[in-house]
């Protein structure tokens, strides 16, 4: 379990960026990098024109069923994660905004960050990248992440969404481990297989 140091001020720089990613979430599209889904994308919420209402922003970024957080790009600093992100890693909103992957001990190696920050200021975007994490609990958990530099007020900032694959990966792991046991099993029984023409 990880023991979140607590915040007894919050620098004016940290506030200043979570006020701008509050804004950002107002008033910015919501629209994550293919081909992960957007809330758009499963029809919880489509554009609709002539002046009709839409789901706002702010909105679909809360309701997501896909994580999604907001982050400063050279430290790491959350300002802003939805639910759904919440939920995986097993932290509350109040732990997790202003302080960063490494003090929350989310990634499991050391270097994974500064890999894919590399490999984001080179591109812009990194799409569907595997990564292991680590839940509040000390869990591990498997992590399917895509990631894009978006600017507020001047500055840099990483929004990733961030999907939980543990199970899927347990099931493909099993499944696998089934198929070898199968074969393992068939060829020890000497019997061979007759080809039919």
């Amino acid at each position: 379990s990880v023991s979140v140091p607590v915040l007894s001020t919050t620098s004016v720089s940290t506030c200043s960026k979570i006020s701008r990613a509050s804004a950002f979430f107002m008033s910015t599209p919501a629209v994550a990098p293919r081909p992960v889904p957007t809330i758009m994308d499963m029809g919880v919420a489509r554009p609709r024109a002539h002046g009709q209402a839409i789901i706002s922003t702010a909105t679909a970024f809360r309701a997501s069923p896909v994580g999604i957080c907001l982050t400063t790009l050279d430290e790491g600093r959350f300002l802003d994660a939805n639910d759904a992100f919440l939920k995986t890693i097993g932290f509350t909103r109040e732990e997790v905004v202003g302080h960063t992957y490494a003090e929350l001990n989310i990634y499991v190696e050391p270097g994974d960050r500064e890999a894919l920050v590399s490999r984001l200021r080179e591109h812009g975007t990194v799409s569907r990248h595997e990564l292991r994490f680590r839940r509040k609990s000390g869990e591990l958990g498997d992590s399917m992440r895509s990631l894009e530099l978006v600017k507020l007020g001047g500055e840099q900032f990483i929004l990733t969404y961030f999907e939980d694959i543990t199970e899927r990966k347990r099931a493909e792991a099993a499944r696998r481990e089934s198929e070898e046991q199968f074969a393992s099993a068939f060829q020890q029984t000497g019997v061979g297989i007759e080809n039919i023409a």
